[in-house]
């Protein structure tokens, strides 16, 4: 198995809560998506919709609620993410689907 990598923030993320520093936005919930553009003021994770969620490492996510915001076009990968959340410890991880304009 190849070594997971950090999203996007994963870092600076992982560093926060080292030091005992917890989301404040958003009840203390972390943002996961796939959108450059989407919950810019929350805690937030970044991760590139042309990559596998399989890639990703998500272990800082345990103990935390985990709101997963992505547009239309990235529901599958999205729903794959929401797992992984999961998977990593998130006590809670729901899915939001944010339907683009035509």
């Amino acid at each position: 198995m190849t070594d997971l990598r950090l999203p996007a923030y994963g870092r600076h993320l992982r560093a926060a809560l080292k030091n005992n520093l917890r989301p404040i936005a958003g009840g203390g919930c972390v943002v996961l998506t796939t959108c450059w553009d989407y919950a810019k003021a929350f805690a937030r994770l970044v991760c590139d919709s042309n990559e596998s969620a399989d890639l990703w490492d998500f272990s800082m996510l345990a103990g935390l609620d985990v709101i997963v915001i992505v547009p239309s076009r990235d529901q599958v990968l999205g729903e794959q993410l929401r797992h992984r959340a999961i998977d990593s410890g998130a006590c809670v991880a729901v899915l939001s689907i944010v339907q683009e304009a035509i």
